[in-house]
């Protein structure tokens, strides 16, 4: 196999697409360069050159020095390897190293084996008047009735709104607005009336109207979602988010706008947004990313794959730093965090799943080998807590 397609095999593997075949081809020739090596150098050299490629994940990929020229183009392969997967190496060796027999682990564990489960779908939905209904513990079937509109929690524990015959008060001039809030720890997922599908992450907040009407379609967003917009040219869409608005006509999009990041991101999947922030505007195209900082607005082509993750069930840090990192963390596994020694200007990136327990996804960062956690299990109403140590 050539570098080439072994590195779009890579890809795949770590993305999660590749099949059966695939992924144990690549687990097989990853135990192969471990045993004996397969790139063509003596087993002396080999080894010298898999610790140097280790030595670069740990030390955050700084540039290789110098290397004989019979050498230079394994190492730019495997540096060039190393500097697009980073953790994700690691975390494939966090992986290998689950079948092996358990060693010292690296996390500071007291005598229960503290540990914290993931995230799950835990939401409250407060209606017009006020009075609120857990989703989470919400029955199947009718919710509320609100003017045109009937709540319904389906099988698969979504909500939908569902217009059907008018009933009373669909006729009234100001709509009834409901609000869907997520905690830290929960995620949920509400079809709007005009079929608008919403994925919300942790610690978010929707406000909607129950029905539709006018001239144009508007919701407020707290925290973090995912949109799949309804096409309806006549009534523009558009989502209100610390004092940025994304319009659109009908497509695919995230906004991340919670309060304790410093800008607010629109990703855009499919179709094309308009973002606005005060006199300002720009236009994003799929693939691209908007960044409001202030009243500055800035554009980047990004990786989709990273920006959704969080919808589809993953973590995936692309060269993020740990602040930004244990913040994601905070919000799925409700828990705080605080930081003992210096973190430097390490940055860090990997896949895993959001479904494992907080102490897998905490293992594969501690693999880089700079970095350790402690963790404290909730007592009563006190989230858990996890330290970080440099």
């Amino acid at each position: 196999m050539d570098k080439k397609n072994f590195l779009e095999l890579l890809d795949r593997y770590l993305k999660g697409t590749a099949s059966a075949a695939e992924r144990q081809l690549v687990e097989d020739y990853y135990r192969r360069l471990g045993e004996k090596g397969d790139v063509e150098l003596p087993a002396g050299e080999e080894n010298a050159l898999e610790q140097k490629m280790l030595q670069q994940i740990r030390r955050g990929m700084k540039p290789l020095p110098d290397a004989p020229a019979k050498q230079r183009g394994t190492l730019r392969w495997i540096a060039g390897i190393a500097a697009s997967l980073l953790l994700l190496i690691a975390a494939y060796l966090f992986l290998l190293k689950k079948d092996a027999p358990e060693q010292q682990p690296a996390i500071v564990k007291q005598n229960s084996a503290p540990d914290i489960r993931p995230g799950r779908n835990v939401a409250s939905l407060t209606l017009a008047d006020g009075s609120q209904i857990p989703l989470d513990e919400a029955g199947k079937g009718v919710l509320a009735s609100q003017g045109a509109a009937t709540v319904i929690k389906t099988k698969e524990g979504q909500l939908v709104y569902d217009e059907g015959s008018p009933g009373e008060g669909a006729g009234a001039t100001s709509p009834a607005y409901n609000t869907i809030t997520t905690p830290y720890g929960g995620q949920y997922q509400v079809t709007l009336q005009d079929g608008t599908t919403v994925w919300l992450n942790a610690g978010s907040e929707l406000t909607f109207p129950t029905v539709f009407t006018g001239h144009e379609r508007t919701v407020r967003l707290k925290g973090e979602a995912y949109f799949e917009v309804a096409a309806n040219a006549a009534m523009p869409f558009k989502v209100e988010a610390r004092g940025q608005t994304v319009q659109v006509l009908g497509t695919k999009f995230n906004v991340m706008a919670y309060e304790d990041e410093a800008s607010v991101n629109t990703t855009l999947l499919q179709g094309a947004v308009k973002i606005i922030k005060g006199s300002r505007s720009s236009v994003l195209w799929p693939g691209q990313q908007s960044e409001v900082r202030g009243n500055d607005i800035s554009v980047y082509e990004v990786d989709l794959d990273a920006a959704l993750a969080w919808k589809d069930g993953y973590f995936v840090f692309k060269n993020e730093d740990i602040g930004s990192i244990m913040r994601k963390i905070s919000r799925w596994y409700n828990v705080t965090v605080q930081f003992e020694g210096q973190s430097g200007r390490k940055t860090f990136g990997g896949k895993i799943s959001r479904s494992h327990n907080i102490s897998d996804v905490l293992k594969i960062l501690e693999l880089t080998g700079s970095i350790r956690f402690r963790i404290e299990e909730a007592a009563g109403e006190t989230p858990g807590k996890i330290t970080v140590m440099f």
